[in-house]
């Protein structure tokens, strides 16, 4: 028997409100950049002699280490909070060196056994019920003749990273882990401990300790570079002129060649206008005396300007250093976007041991995944359409956050271990992890190719066509822990950027790839008693899982009328490949149902009406109308399937206020469609299916208009 899903009350669906479709698409694209705005990163002070993460995202919480003056059977506490945008559960894995108790928010969460002390290989998942907001995590660790510490991992840490930043109120604003000094057990009440209070409160010392950065002493490049004669070096700060209109500000400087927003100014009075001014300076290292610049500022009455800290939560003094430069830099105007240096690459420090990292703390923007590469997309397309420069800049910021900092990113890798941001294009070991954001990246630079993105889309180019794992066939396939399989996702994950990147580079044999691969797929995953696709095919089993998943053939018909866009006419697998798109526009069209949405196992009436699938039929559907892929009596069999998808979707899955229903959220995959139906849930406004939603719209829309 057929499900039907009540979503939301019908009078407030978007049907009720009776609005013309460019209208929906404004409304949808509105709610989600409203819900979403554009924003920077944040970018923090970090202790680099701290515990760093290893390249894939685990710490080595090795206390024996840090500590090598703890006694044996003495505790240490690992310290830390994040912040959580909704009340969800979290996992860490941890591995014990030796006996470890976890402590959420100011209890005890869990505890080791002497089994997990004494056994270093077991891996223990401890669920934190993170609220929303704040949440604090504190490690006791006992130093033990089998270790002092353990191992911690975020679990799949490219999509559930954890952004780790320092408790305390003097270490406010700064990223990474504390860990105390040594003590003996009955000396410390563990929950007592307040980590959003003082740190001299809790009677312990906590490494690494802070450095004293005054605003008595910025401009000691010594301090912070050593002694480096001949080499060059940058301090960065701002001043403020918070008087009205332009004043008269006397400037004095030693040791340094200085700009004032990027001009070269010599000491002397300057008009300066109110408001903030960054201010740069430029020194170089002599080869005797020390290596300290001497800056003021102030006004004719001889009151002071205040300087500033350019930017980066954590710092406690007023100037960012950046060097070493082997010749003075040729830029002005200085900025946290990109590495900086020719021959040995560098990135702003406060300290010492204090550097400034770049931190993603937006849910959406700014992030690099596969959900957000079709919800650009989408977002794309319909600027085009709506004539909407609004949307066309957020899309633009927002791949520029990533492209931009795509060469600083593998850099921090490198440097500190495992980055705060892009984690997904750095790790890069899957089509998941570039394909989709690559192709939209592609799709809106496709007029006016950007520096940055053309690097990155190489390095996503190399990876697909030389890294990722194949069939002996050629085949793309994921591997796992001790078995193969092949997910009908991975036709979007590569197919839109193959056929794009093929027209930039002019080189076929991308699109000859992502021909082969719907070829290959098609052998696979094909189920011909109903004309679609299987989700997965598991190669240890050496068969397919007959479920076809409703988002998973989604993404096949949605690829496939993409590289039917690209493909020659005359290429040698374009026959094919239509007549198997054919064939699957005629399974599709045969499962749908009564509302004009498809289920979520579209075989399985009784599943839930899922959206993102839904929304990607329409795509393909008008696409074959659109491009005459498909004529006479299936085309318009096809148009007006496509027609009733949409005005399902209006009435069951879109509210008058741009909000998606009934999308289902990412998968993992099974033999069985009970996981599909009952615990595959949906979400509400997941980017698995807002960017769907507009480009079914924007495409259905051509295709009317066409009849």
């Amino acid at each position: 028997m057929e499900t039907f899903n009540t979503y939301f009350d019908s009078n407030i669906s978007m049907k009720s409100r009776n609005a013309p479709l460019h209208d929906i698409m404004s409304t949808v694209a509105g709610r989600y950049i409203g819900q979403n705005p554009a924003g920077s990163f944040r970018f923090r002070a970090f202790r680099d002699d701290s515990f760093l993460p290893d390249a894939d995202g685990s710490y080595n919480l090795d206390l024996n280490g840090k500590l090598p003056e703890a006694l044996m059977g003495q505790y240490a506490l690992i310290a830390a909070k994040f912040y959580s945008s909704s009340s969800e559960n979290r996992t860490l894995l941890i591995r014990c060196y030796s006996q470890a108790d976890v402590y959420f928010n100011g209890s005890l969460l869990w505890e080791s056994t002497p089994y997990e002390e004494n056994n270093e290989q077991k891996m223990t998942s401890v669920v934190l019920p993170c609220g929303a907001g704040w949440n604090s995590l504190m490690l006791r660790c006992c130093k033990r003749t089998s270790g002092f510490g353990c191992h911690l991992e975020p679990e799949l840490s490219v999509w559930s990273w954890i952004s780790f930043l320092t408790p305390f109120a003097e270490r406010e604003g700064q990223g990474g882990l504390v860990y105390s000094q040594p003590f003996d057990g009955p000396r410390v009440n563990v929950p007592d401990i307040d980590l959003n209070g003082n740190e001299a409160d809790t009677g312990l010392c906590w490494y690494p300790a802070q450095t004293r950065e005054t605003m008595e002493s910025p401009g000691d490049l010594e301090a912070v570079f050593g002694r480096r004669p001949g080499k060059w070096a940058c301090i960065w700060s701002k001043i403020r002129q918070n008087l009205p209109g332009k004043q008269k500000v006397a400037f004095t400087c030693s040791g340094a060649e200085i700009y004032l927003d990027g001009r070269r100014i010599e000491s002397g009075d300057i008009t300066v206008t109110a408001g903030n001014h960054d201010l740069l300076a430029c020194s170089r290292c002599p080869e005797e005396s020390s290596w300290t610049v001497r800056f003021s500022a102030e006004y004719e009455d001889r009151t002071k300007l205040k300087l500033m800290n350019p930017g980066a939560d954590g710092v406690k003094g007023p100037c960012l250093y950046l060097g070493l430069f082997d010749a003075k830099p040729d830029w002005k105007l200085p900025g946290f976007y990109g590495l900086f240096g020719d021959s040995e690459k560098c990135y702003w420090k406060a300290a010492e041991h204090t550097v400034v990292r770049p931190y993603l703390e937006n849910p959406c923007f700014g992030r690099w995944n596969y959900p957000l590469g079709v919800t650009l997309y989408g977002l794309t397309q319909a600027a085009r359409v709506l004539d909407r420069p609004d949307i066309t800049e957020y899309v633009r910021k927002h791949i520029h956050e990533c492209a931009a900092m795509h060469e600083y990113s593998l850099w921090d890798a490198k440097t500190y271990g495992y980055p705060e941001i892009n984690n997904q294009l750095v790790v890069l070991d899957s089509l998941d992890t570039c394909g989709s954001f690559g192709s939209a990246m592609l799709e809106f630079y496709k007029d006016k190719m950007d520096g940055n993105v053309k690097m990155t889309a190489d390095r996503i180019g190399s990876y697909i066509h030389s890294g990722q794992s194949r069939r002996e066939d050629g085949a793309f396939c994921r591997l796992g822990e001790g078995h193969t399989t092949m997910w009908v996702d991975d036709l979007y994950m590569s197919i839109p950027f193959l056929c794009r990147y093929a027209k930039l580079t002019g080189d076929a044999k991308y699109l000859d790839d992502a021909a082969n691969q719907v070829l290959m797929f098609k052998k696979y995953l094909y189920m011909p008693e109903y004309k679609i696709m299987s989700h997965v095919y598991d190669f240890h089993v050496e068969a397919a899982t007959q479920v076809p998943w409703g988002r998973g053939n989604g993404w096949a018909l949605f690829s496939i009328s993409e590289l039917l866009e690209y493909l020659p006419q005359d290429h040698k697998d374009r026959g094919s490949i239509l007549e198997f798109f054919t064939s699957l526009c005629e399974g599709y069209v045969a499962l749908q149902g009564s509302r004009g949405l498809w289920h979520q196992v579209l075989t399985l009436p009784e599943s839930y009406e899922e959206a993102s699938c839904t929304a990607m039929f329409i795509y393909g559907f008008s696409r074959a109308v659109r491009f005459g892929w498909i004529e006479d009596a299936l085309g318009k069999k096809l148009l007006a399937s496509a027609m009733k998808a949409w005005e399902g979707l209006k009435q069951t899955a879109l509210d008058r206020f741009g909000n998606v229903y009934g999308i289902c959220r990412g998968s993992f995959y099974s033999f069985s469609g009970d996981y599909y139906r009952d615990t595959l849930g949906w979400t509400l406004n997941d980017t698995h299916g807002i960017g769907i939603v507009l480009l079914a719209g924007i495409e259905l829309d051509q295709a009317v208009r066409m009849e």
